[in-house]
């Protein structure tokens, strides 16, 4: 059988590449050396429950990840930690890890991650800002299934988001900024210098210290939306 598809031209196979998600783009890489070299033009890295794991809920339940928990009152459809917290790590850090691309515009990981993971998640970071990403996205809420067991049972275990990995250089590039479940502290060495062009903010359960917002204020002045939720 004739593969017609590899005969198309490389920008609409590239369209094409941009429906996948993280799991079957990776897999696209070892088809030939023509696709090793073409997953890479991916621009846009959304990793969550449905591009690491499975397309579709039915899938999820199928593979396990995906389980009905029992209560006193009803059922909920619950991610199972257990079996995918340390497998979408691993995921994730192999896309990275292999990722052929020299840019991106954005990186987005919606999961249940924290402290426990802080090393791992530094790297992705470095890796997104090595890029020259220009919005990063880390929802450590893990919406839209909650999880069993309860993944944040104590505050102070939260990622810390490091403003140490951005220098004023690699951060001019970067404009969406949208922490959840995570904590921040004002950068005692770089003031937001590094953040002269944020043009979005949005914090989501994340604790700050007290200088966090004034010396925000004072130094993004390019910011156009600043969204606080349970603040």
């Amino acid at each position: 059988m004739d593969d017609r598809i590899s005969e198309l031209p490389d920008d609409i196979l590239c369209d094409m590449l941009t429906t996948l998600s993280m799991k079957d783009l990776l897999k696209s890489s070892i088809l030939s050396k023509r696709w090793s070299k073409l997953w890479g033009s991916r621009r846009d890295l959304y990793f969550d429950v449905f591009n690491v794991f499975g397309s579709s809920e039915k899938e999820l339940q199928k593979t396990g990840y995906l389980i009905d928990v029992t209560s006193r009152f009803s059922v909920d459809r619950c991610i199972d930690l257990y079996k995918t917290k340390d497998e979408f790590v691993k995921r994730v850090d192999q896309f990275v890890k292999n990722f052929p691309g020299t840019v991106i515009n954005s990186f987005l990981v919606s999961f249940y991650l924290n402290c426990e993971q802080s090393n791992t998640i530094d790297q992705w970071i470095s890796f997104a800002i090595a890029k020259g990403v220009g919005m990063i996205d880390l929802l450590f809420l893990g919406e839209p299934y909650p999880a069993h067991p309860n993944p944040h049972p104590d505050p102070s275990k939260r990622y810390k988001f490091a403003f140490d990995l951005f220098s004023e250089t690699t951060a001019s590039a970067l404009k969406h900024l949208r922490l959840e479940c995570c904590i921040v502290c004002n950068p005692t060495n770089c003031d937001f210098i590094p953040f002269k062009n944020l043009t979005y903010l949005s914090l989501n359960e994340v604790k700050v210290d007290e200088m966090f917002i004034e010396s925000l204020l004072s130094n993004c002045g390019l910011l156009e939306e600043l969204c606080l939720v349970y603040f």
